[in-house]
């Protein structure tokens, strides 16, 4: 597989750069004052016309089912998300995520430990890569207002740990709980282990149409096909225990959440461990990256583009994954060259990873397999 550095402006880069890319991630500079190039001295209006002029050249890039992954600092998220806004539209963004640092700087009122990361797909044919999760549920809630229901429960269904015979109201157990249930009409009747004739529970149903739905695919023999709204496949319907309480088995996904704090190593550590001591000081934790990328797309030979290159860290997950995953993922890698970042620390860092030799000639790993292109514009 053959990954690209681009050495140049990004901008002009974009512009002539004629694939499209399956998922995108940018760090980049984050309004802190100081200069972003040559030409934009890092205050707001400069900085939200230089960042316009980009994000939307790479909403063209952009495959319909792509994501664009962005990592922001608290003093100018709100900013860059009413452009996002603008760009990509609200209706396509998909979080705004805090990620826990694993430095701490010190304010007048707060100690500042968080960054944020916005993410907005290109159309609603986007989808993570999620890993699969098994959830065993209750279908009852404790919430009190929730409207209270009756379920036709039909013959066949499992009920685990009640032994046959035929139970009443009187017969099931009850703790004065919202989550209790109540039988309407004829008694329960198990036999087998199951359901030996349809009973109707009157309950606060947590999820009434997925329960409804189940058991309709299940007369039609067909139960373990059926999906929520949510894409969770609904597997197994029950009742559980001496309170016949309603469960679902469900297969879902290990959803991101709104607040990450599991990335926790320092992306200069890491950089210094492969090219030795050095002065960048931004680099990212490279397993945030691969988690990034991990999750947001689920093509084999996805294209990744990072044009705000940095120390190379886009690149090096990239090809780390493809040595772990086996699949053939490229990465185009756009980055200046200003104050000699592409030629002290991006070129260095990616060519030891690829070669397994650092700079000083000491080893650094066994190297990874892949191609090395690098274009100054």
């Amino acid at each position: 597989m053959k990954h690209n550095i681009f050495i140049g402006d990004n901008l002009s880069i974009l512009n002539n750069l004629e694939d499209k890319f399956d998922l995108i991630y940018i760090d980049p500079p984050y309004n802190t004052k100081t200069k972003i190039n040559k030409s934009y001295s890092d205050n707001i209006g400069n900085w939200t016309h230089f960042m316009d002029l980009r994000l939307r050249k790479a909403k063209d890039l952009m495959n319909e089912d792509s994501f664009i992954f962005i990592s922001i600092g608290d003093d100018n998220v709100c900013q860059l998300r009413i452009l996002c806004d603008d760009i990509f539209e609200s209706s396509n963004r998909v979080a705004m995520i805090a990620i826990k640092t694993p430095n701490q700087t010190a304010g007048t009122y707060v100690i500042k430990n968080t960054e944020y990361l916005l993410i907005y797909r290109k159309s609603s044919s986007s989808r993570f890569n999620l890993v699969s999760k098994e959830q065993d549920s209750r279908c009852v809630t404790g919430k009190a207002t929730q409207k209270i229901s009756t379920i036709e429960i039909p013959k066949g269904i499992r009920v685990i740990d009640v032994q046959d015979g035929v139970y009443s109201n009187d017969d099931i157990l009850k703790f004065n709980s919202n989550e209790d249930i109540e039988i309407v009409g004829k008694d329960i009747v198990v036999k087998d282990g199951r359901l030996h004739r349809m009973a109707k529970i009157k309950a606060r149903w947590s999820c009434p149409n997925d329960v409804k739905n189940w058991i309709k695919n299940f007369k039609e023999g067909n139960g373990s096909k059926t999906y929520n709204k949510y894409g969770k496949r609904l597997d197994i319907f029950y009742l559980n225990g001496m309170r016949f309480q309603p469960r679902m088995l469900k297969t879902g996904f290990e959803t991101p959440t709104t607040f990450l704090d599991r990335f926790q190593s320092k992306g200069t550590v890491q950089l210094k461990e492969i090219i030795g001591q050095n002065e960048f000081k931004y680099s990212k934790d490279i397993n945030l990256i691969k988690y990034l990328i991990s999750i947001g797309t689920i093509k084999h030979n996805a294209k990744i583009l990072d044009f705000f290159g940095g120390s190379g860290t886009t690149l090096q997950a990239v090809a780390e994954l493809n040595y772990e995953n086996k699949t053939n993922m490229c990465c185009t890698l756009i980055t200046n060259n200003e104050n000699d970042i592409a030629d002290k620390i991006t070129i260095p860092r990616i060519k030891t990873v690829q070669t397994g030799i650092r700079p000083d000639g000491t080893k650094y790993s066994d190297g990874l397999d892949f191609e090395l292109e690098i274009k100054h514009i």
